[in-house]
């Protein structure tokens, strides 16, 4: 990807640019290459500041992660500051406690 990425944009390297490997092909190329199936999920009207209004972010979100072959739900990916972050690791703890 450096390779393309440097003969693309470099004039120096131009030249280069018949030489280089054209694809990399990993184990889920046909999956990526399949066109992305997207939707609104709409907005939540929650507080993300509170541990409260995270449990029902995660709980609004949940609804739209499939289930694994064995019944199990994925797990949802989440990202923001550290401080985000630790309010959802809080908030799923706090969940595993009421079950």
């Amino acid at each position: 990807m450096v390779q393309r990425i440097v003969t693309a944009y470099m004039s120096l390297f131009q030249p280069l640019e018949d030489n280089g490997i054209k694809s990399t092909k990993h184990a889920f190329h046909a999956e990526s290459c399949e066109k992305s199936e997207l939707f609104n999920i709409g907005v939540l009207d929650e507080n993300p500041s509170s541990i409260s209004g995270v449990i029902k972010i995660l709980e609004g979100l949940q609804k739209y992660v499939p289930l694994k072959e064995d019944g199990d739900p994925f797990r949802i990916i989440t990202w923001g500051d550290g401080l985000s972050c630790e309010r959802y690791v809080d908030a799923q703890n706090a969940q595993a406690n009421t079950s």
